[in-house]
């Protein structure tokens, strides 16, 4: 008998716009084996069917890609090329890809599969049962295997063959050697009861850390980053993962089922331990981390009609991360004053809303007539649209610090159906985003040259921005004011061209950590020149619009 580790297998995987041949089609399909590089086909769609929106955001794959795609027969028939007289497929959550093969083989033939399919999922959950997840990328990343997105067959065939290789192995140490076995094996040891947890991070790597603020990175057990968190106390923050809890994310648990190492860097204060999480995540990109992902910025132009990548004598509004915020105030403007609906896509980008989500001009048109009717005072012009969104902004914030104007998707949260009334009440809260996009980019210039200090036990802390970057931090005594900031006669123009995204998220991170030390009554002050010091009541309610 040959051994499973040595077995001649294939594995193949499945890419789908259903979870069933009932309720959608194959749209990749790959395979591999051991020591070779993975291939994969993409296959066309039926006459008439589209790729969904949530495919396309897991998979990454286009409409527009599939220009090339292969038919269904010519992809089975490389994939039995590729089998030839192998009897063993292996594949994760292998009941998934033998819907799709079956019903593949069905339109081409008769008879069962010719080949056995194995699945790694049904293994791993008789051998590792207390694993908190054992999904593709959890096992996989438990054995050492960064798994990235997207989720694409090739990547998906080569993590499937190493994770093969890896229970092959455990396989082996409890006497299950070959395929015979292997069966037997599956149907006599129960799986994994639902809801099973065992942390495989060591215990020792828990057992000594600080009772101090800090950095906290978790790794895989090739040592490879996972994901980087701050706390204002590393012991209590850091253990809290590995308690038992009735409600965890999954996406929590998949990160936690690979964790296998840490490490952690203390910093003198909970703010510092904030910035320096912001600057670790941008340099080193943890997949598990996505509240601070790469991204751009981008500036106004003063009549919100046009946008760019970098601020210039035009477009000088800025620095904002969602593109639409601002950008679409000036045909609002001219809808306004025109009181008829122009094309679908001005409409849209008064909205603020992709062209595709969009109202009908009649709804649109009944829509404005309602926003008017509410507002009879507010003018056609950009100034008085931004002005009443300022007043209306404390009435739309939201519980949480981050506003939707910080969304990568402008119209992440646009309705999927229109009417007249909730045509008005969508104006009211875009333009409070848009009031308040405004109001934080030209806090954010501010905030670029300044210093800023508070309490922290019998001391101050302080630290001195310049350029958006912290050039300067120490210990000052209590009562004293923090320094006058070396950039504070750096003029507008020169502060817009320091800005990227990632100075941006920056003085985001120190914005809500101020926000934060207001509410817990650490005394936080800013001071943006020799006679500009903001503090106690006067910067809680700065900080509370921002």
């Amino acid at each position: 008998m040959t051994d499973l580790a040595a077995l001649d297998v294939l594995a193949v995987d499945c890419q789908s716009t259903g979870a069933t041949p009932a309720h959608g089609s194959l749209l990749e399909l790959g395979w591999g084996r051991p020591g070779a590089p993975a291939e994969s086909v993409l296959v066309t769609l039926p006459e008439g069917a589209t790729i969904p929106r949530a495919v396309t955001r897991v998979t990454g794959i286009r409409s527009e890609d599939l220009e090339g795609a292969v038919s269904p027969a010519q992809a089975w028939d490389r994939l039995a090329d590729a089998l030839g007289a192998t009897p063993t497929a292996v594949a994760h959550f292998a009941r998934f890809e033998a819907r799709f093969l079956e019903d593949l083989h069905a339109s081409l033939g008769a008879g069962a599969l010719p080949f056995r399919l194995v699945c790694t999922h049904e293994i791993a959950r008789r051998l590792l049962p207390d694993l908190p997840r054992r999904g593709l990328r959890a096992l996989a990343g438990y054995f050492g295997w960064p798994l990235a997105a997207p989720r694409r067959s090739a990547e998906h065939v080569e993590a499937t063959l190493f994770v093969w290789q890896k229970l092959a192995e455990r396989l082996a140490e409890e006497g299950v050697r070959d395929p015979e076995a292997l069966a037997r094996f599956l149907e006599a040891r129960p799986p994994a009861r639902p809801g099973a947890r065992g942390w495989p991070m060591p215990k020792e790597a828990l057992a000594d850390l600080p009772k101090a603020p800090g950095v906290y990175r978790m790794r895989r057990v090739d040592g490879s980053l996972l994901y980087i968190g701050k706390a204002k106390c590393l012991r209590t923050r850091v253990r809290s993962y590995f308690q038992r809890r009735r409600s965890v994310p999954d996406r929590q648990l998949e990160m936690l089922s690979q964790a296998r190492a840490l490490d952690v860097e203390r910093t003198e204060t909970a703010l510092e331990a904030a910035l320096r999480e912001h600057d670790l995540i941008k340099a080193e990109a943890p997949p598990y981390n996505v509240a601070l992902t790469s991204g751009r910025v981008v500036w106004s132009s003063r009549d919100f009609r046009s946008l760019a990548e970098a601020p210039d004598d035009v477009h000088v509004v800025g620095p904002v991360i969602a593109p639409r915020a601002l950008a679409g105030l000036g045909d609002l403007a001219d809808w306004m004053r025109a009181g008829e609906a122009p094309d679908a896509e001005t409409v849209a980008r008064a909205l603020a809303v992709s062209p595709a989500w969009g109202p009908e001009p009649e709804v649109a048109e009944a829509g404005l007539r309602v926003f008017t009717a509410r507002h009879p005072d507010v003018a056609p012009t950009p100034r008085a649209l931004l002005s009443f969104g300022r007043a209306r902004w404390p009435l739309e914030r939201r519980a949480d610090d981050e506003a939707d104007d910080d969304a990568e998707e402008d119209d992440a949260e646009a309705p999927t159906g229109w009417s007249a009334e909730g045509i008005a009440d969508h104006l009211e809260e875009r333009l409070a985003r848009a009031a308040h996009a405004r109001r934080r980019a030209r806090w954010l210039t501010i905030l670029a040259e300044s210093a800023v200090s508070w309490r922290a036990g019998e001391r101050r802390r302080c630290l001195v921005i310049t350029g958006g970057d912290v050039a300067g931090r120490g210990w000052t005594a209590a009562g004293a004011p923090p320094p006058c900031p070396p950039g504070f006669t750096r003029d507008a123009a020169a502060r817009r061209l320091a800005f990227d995204r990632d100075r941006r998220d920056r003085l985001r991170v120190l914005t809500t950590e101020l926000r934060r030390l207001h509410a817990e009554g650490a005394a936080p002050e800013i001071r943006c020149g020799p006679s500009a010091l903001v503090r106690g009541d006067a910067l809680g309610r700065l900080l509370a619009l921002i």
